[in-house]
């Protein structure tokens, strides 16, 4: 796997006295040296109340027929596989708030899980932060991308990048790191240092970001009144992009290659 140059890292780690302050960042299976970030004491998510609890729904109204967990996977999973048509799910989804309301987080999961996938996602924030409230690390990322953009809940780009923190803290998700350096470079929700985000993009492609990071990173070296043009560094990223899965992020690496010559 391709190391971080030292000397790359060094001079990110130059971007101002107060972007050298407090907690680092070691990505363990690359082996990289530490990746200083700016301080977190800079973060208020005293303004952002994670939802503890959904309104209850009344487990003895006639249309509620409360059905097992097992049976409701399989009817959610078989929708969700194209088997089993949405409107007959209601039951499974009906049950689903009972056992929410009754304290099942298994049932709270599902809700935001299912409304995730379903792309409804204002109705499944409420159910997102309450895991998230709960301690469920896993679901950090898919809340702060509804905190940063106001979707379903409170816009709060800071509270978002602390969540992204959690989420990359918690498994190395190369999508939440990207998500940092994005607000570390225009300075949303956390004080702006562009060269410790330039190193947390190049992470982020080391991590294994399908073509995100690599497109960015390459974009950002095409030069602008903060970064010097380095055409070298943005061709080596943007053909990195190229081999991205994600179709948009691939075409678009290629039309900037051809646009600026790169090739």
């Amino acid at each position: 796997m391709k190391k971080i140059n030292k000397k790359t890292m060094a001079n990110a780690s130059q971007g101002g006295a107060k972007a050298q302050q407090q907690m680092n960042y070691v990505i363990g299976f690359t082996k990289l040296q530490e990746v200083q970030y700016a301080k977190s004491d800079i973060i208020d998510s005293e303004n952002h109340e994670l939802p503890e609890t959904i309104a209850v729904v009344d487990e003895n109204h006639p249309s509620s027929k409360l059905l097992s967990m097992d049976k409701i996977r399989e009817i959610i999973g078989g929708h969700l596989e194209g088997l089993i048509e949405k409107d007959k799910i209601a039951p499974a989804i009906e049950s689903l708030k009972i056992h929410h309301s009754n304290g099942n987080l298994d049932a709270t999961e599902g809700l935001g899980l299912y409304y995730w996938e379903e792309g409804e996602l204002e109705k499944a924030a409420p159910y997102l932060g309450a895991l998230v409230s709960a301690n469920k690390e896993e679901y950090a990322y898919r809340y702060a991308l509804l905190c940063r953009d106001g979707k379903g809940t409170e816009k709060n780009a800071s509270f978002a990048f602390e969540l992204f923190k959690r989420a990359f803290e918690y498994n190395r998700d190369p999508g939440a790191l990207t998500c940092m350096a994005d607000a570390l470079k225009e300075g949303i929700g956390v004080e702006k240092n562009v060269e410790v985000a330039l190193v947390y993009y190049l992470c982020a492609e080391l991590l294994g970001s399908d073509g995100e990071a690599s497109l960015k990173l390459g974009i950002a070296y095409l030069g602008d009144d903060e970064i010097k043009q380095d055409l070298k560094k943005a061709a080596e990223h943007l053909k990195i992009a190229t081999r991205a899965e994600y179709k948009p992020i691939a075409s678009l690496a290629r039309r900037i290659i051809k646009e600026y010559k790169l090739n």
